[in-house]
């Protein structure tokens, strides 16, 4: 699949890059070459599997895809960096299952997109020689752009959600980092009985991020 392979050719840069990371000088803060304060990343992402909602009689199970994202943070102190983030999958298999006549289940199938809009928070927690490891979350909005199927127009419907993830990250100049992550979201769907649940899925992210 499309995002498996955006995966392994990242781990590749990362893995090949990190022997030279040593090699590089490190500037002292307060210098004329400081790292910069403030970072615009551009990344690949995608879902494995983007879980299952039900509403009312009707199932549906989302399923892969691959898709972009940006975000821009600002370093608050060493290690320590919040902003903001977007997220788009423009096609994600959707199937759902719902009632027929006589009682018998019907299955339909369509594509629709997922999209997320959070405020983040990143935390580096070790590394060296330029490599380093982070920790990430973020809050906000997901939505779903939900095919006309099950008698159902299209629509779009949001819920609010939260993601944490952890993260690589090789620094190969001053300015510019390539990371990988991967990551769980929870998207909160409101209602109640059956409607109101905890849709949990997996996201894969891997780019590059650039100081200024």
């Amino acid at each position: 699949m499309r995002w498996m392979t955006t995966v392994v050719v990242a781990v590749v840069v990362v893995g090949a890059a990190a022997p030279l990371a040593a090699q590089q000088p490190q500037q002292q803060p307060g210098s004329a070459l400081a790292p910069p304060k403030t970072f615009t990343s551009i990344f690949a992402t995608g879902y494995t599997d983007a879980g299952a909602l039900k509403n009312g009689e009707n199932s549906w199970n989302l399923g892969s895809g691959v898709g972009i994202g940006a975000s821009m943070q600002r370093q608050l102190k060493q290690g320590l960096t919040i902003g903001l983030e977007g997220t788009y999958v423009p096609s994600v298999g959707m199937e759902v299952s719902h009632p027929g006549a006589g009682g018998s289940a019907v299955t339909e199938k369509g594509n629709g997109s997922i999209s997320t809009a959070m405020a983040t928070g990143r935390i580096s927690t070790g590394g060296g020689g330029g490599v380093g490891l982070y920790l990430a979350g973020g809050a906000g909005l997901v939505g779903y752009s939900m095919p006309a199927l099950a008698g159902l127009n299209s629509r779009f419907e949001t819920d609010f959600g939260f993601r944490t993830s952890a993260g690589l990250e090789y620094q190969f100049s001053r300015r510019n980092h390539l990371f990988l992550e991967w990551g769980k979201i929870w998207a909160l769907h409101p209602g109640t009985g059956v409607d109101k649940q905890t849709n949990k899925f997996t996201q894969l992210r891997g780019g590059m991020r650039i100081g200024w």
